[in-house]
This record gives C-alpha cells, structure tokens and sequence, in this order.
C-alpha cells in the first residue's frame, strides 16, 4: 500500500457498508483507549528501566493506532465523509490555526 487512496480503498474493502455508524464510532472510542493503555504501561516500563516492555508496548501501540486509524475512516465513509477530503480539510485546519508552525502556547483558536 503506498497512498493514502488505497488504504482508504483497502477499509472500504473490509468495511461493513450495512454497519450502524454509533457502533463504530463506540469501537474508535475503545481503540483510543487502547492506544491510551499502551502508551501509559510504556512509560511505566521507561520509568521502572524495563526498556524490553517499553519497546513491547511501543509495538503494542502501533499496532492499536493501527486500528485507530481503521475506526476513523470506516466510520468517516460511512457518514459518507471522504477520507482524503477529511484529511485535506484538518490540513487547512491546522494552517490556519498555526499558521508559522506550532509555538507554544500560540496559535489562533
């Protein structure tokens, strides 16, 4: 896979176009939690000098922002939201909000 367009492609593919789209987004909340618990037991593991469970929930994590990732465009195509158009669209978003790069504390809200 090598563009955005096929992976979006690739979720359409595996996406239950019939599914209820409160369903999915519960389950994009249960993966933030997710990604949430891997990246607190990595600092535990940073904390406690266990840098062999710190890699290992650094694993974890990319595999769970992984299906992070899933959740928000499955749920985007099915409320009929482009993904490329979402992902173009937080772009101008973010340029304008931090329009000389993020500094700390700026940024127009």
């Amino acid at each position: 896979m090598h563009t955005i367009k096929q992976y979006a492609d690739e979720v359409r593919r595996t996406l239950d176009m019939h599914g209820e789209s409160m369903t999915y987004a519960v389950w994009l909340a249960e993966e933030c939690g997710e990604v949430m618990g891997r990246v607190r037991r990595r600092q535990r593991d940073i904390d406690a000098g266990n840098f062999a469970g710190a890699e290992a929930q650094t694993i974890g994590a990319a595999e769970e922002l992984g299906d992070l990732t899933w959740q928000v465009f499955a749920l985007a195509i099915l409320l009929g939201i482009d993904p490329l158009d979402m992902l173009q669209g937080n772009v101008v978003k973010l340029r304008t909000r931090y329009p000389d790069g993020f500094v700390p504390g700026g940024g127009i809200r």
